[in-house]
This record gives structure tokens, sequence and C-alpha cells, in this order.
């Protein structure tokens, strides 16, 4: 299914209010899911039976185009000294919601994620021709 217009993308720590990511790009989602069998015997062969579900939830990518410095400070952990250097914590997980809508048609669809965990973000520098 295909959804357009990502558009006001929020995070949410518990016990805490939204708060707006500006610069949200693209989402996706992919679905992990697996089904468990087992070989059943029948009058005339054997089949693969389904007997489990072993749903993980989703992995997520989400491109955003600046990472809020509020959202690499309580989500990601980093630390800002008094000079204003950044420094990561990665001793600790932090769980949280990932609120957005996009557009379906003429609906607007909300989401909202909850129990997210975030890895860290890739870095990516080029040069600009002079």
């Amino acid at each position: 299914m295909i959804h357009y217009g990502l558009r006001n993308c929020h995070y949410k720590l518990p016990n805490a209010a939204p708060v707006k990511m500006p610069g949200a790009v693209k989402l996706t989602l992919n679905g992990d899911v697996s089904i468990v069998t087992k070989p059943v015997r029948t009058p005339f062969c054997w089949v693969d039976y389904p007997v489990e579900v072993d749903d993980k939830g989703y992995s997520a990518s989400l491109e955003i185009a600046a990472l809020p410095k509020s959202f690499l400070m309580n989500v990601l952990n980093y630390a800002q000294n008094d000079n204003g250097v950044m420094t990561e914590n990665v001793q600790k997980i932090v769980h949280f919601s990932l609120l957005f809508e996009t557009r379906f048609g003429s609906n607007i669809v909300r989401k909202c994620f909850t129990n997210c965990v975030c890895r860290k973000p890739d870095f990516d520098v080029t040069t600009m021709a002079e």
C-alpha cells in the first residue's frame, strides 16, 4: 500500500508531550513476520501445516533532513558539553512512540507506532565543488 505526503511527524517519550520532528522526508516500514510450520502426514503426502506466527513487528527507516537537537539528546542520549560539542552515550536504550500523518487518496491517515527504539543515525558527508 502506497501512501503519500509524510507530514506532522512527532516523537513522544513516555509521560511527555509529543515533540515535532521537522524535516521528515521519507519513512519505509518492513514487516518482520514469519510462519512456523510443522510437517503433517495426510493419507496421500506430507503437508507443511502452519502452527505459529512469529511477528517481530516492523523494522523502519526514517529519513530526516536534519535531526533535531532534542531528538539527539532525548532519544539517542547525546550530551552537550560547555563548548557545545555533542557526544553520544550508547549505554542506554530509550523507548519512544513515532506519530505521523500520510495521505491515502483524499483521506488523511494518522499513525502511531509505540515501543520504538532507535539505532545510531547514518552520517554521510561529501565536499562541494568550488
